[in-house]
């Protein structure tokens, strides 16, 4: 599986991704159980920003890694 940690530096890419637990997730950490859609905008390693939407129609996530540390996921 591609995960957000093995995307090329300045990209952007759009997958889906799995709830909690499921094996071969592109993000980790999941913000909810549903399955949904990543978007992952990729300066480096160290600097990423997620937006997440689960298709369980319960909003988006958003989660963001700055100097090599990923903040909560945050609620819109």
């Amino acid at each position: 599986f591609i995960s957000a940690h093995t995307l090329p530096d300045d990209s952007f890419t759009v997958m889906k991704y799995y709830g909690y637990g499921a094996e071969g997730s592109p993000i980790n950490a999941a913000p909810t159980n549903a399955n949904g859609i990543a978007y992952i905008a990729r300066n480096t390693y160290d600097y990423m920003t997620i937006i997440a939407v689960p298709y369980d129609n319960s909003g988006s996530y958003t989660r963001v890694k700055d100097a090599g540390s990923w903040s909560g996921w945050t609620h819109s």
